[in-house]
């Protein structure tokens, strides 16, 4: 009986991490790593380019953008605005290789102020086309928003 509660136990663990998400976020400082991709939250002033995307979303849909990232880049960063915190955005980004990072809201910084702002940096980010999805994920009605991204 023993034996068999071990085994029991042993599948257990074993279906718990295959279960386990890839990317990790620690609550102190959020960041996520993932095949060497740091992301952390942009905290402060950022000058960004005039320029942004407009969009609308409602309770559960989503709304695509994409990007292209040329070759050499280490940086992209990412800011979708909506300015209510009546309104909660989830924010998920694809890289070119198909791997998803997020979903990332407004509490990722740390505060919750109806945006969201990150920073992807690696060396380098993988070049091509990457996708961004801005879903409603606590909206009454309907949310526009405006989505910023660059990179460097």
């Amino acid at each position: 009986m023993r034996k068999k509660l071990v085994v029991v136990l042993a599948l257990l663990c074993v279906l718990a991490f295959c279960m386990a998400p890839a990317s990790a976020t620690t609550s102190s400082d959020q960041t996520t790593k993932k095949t060497g991709m740091t992301v952390t939250p942009i905290v402060g002033d950022v000058m960004w380019p005039k320029g942004s995307n407009t969009g609308s979303v409602t309770q559960g849909t989503t709304e695509n953008f994409g990007y292209t990232v040329p070759a050499g880049s280490t940086t992209l960063s990412v800011k979708v605005v909506w300015g209510t915190t009546a309104s909660n955005l989830g924010l998920i980004v694809r890289t070119p290789d198909g791997i998803a990072y997020g979903e990332f809201d407004d509490a990722t910084d740390g505060s919750v102020n109806g945006s969201i702002a990150l920073q992807f940096q690696d060396s380098p980010l993988q070049s091509g086309q990457w996708l961004f999805f801005v879903r409603g994920k606590s909206v009454t009605s309907s949310q526009s928003f405006t989505i910023t991204i660059v990179s460097s």
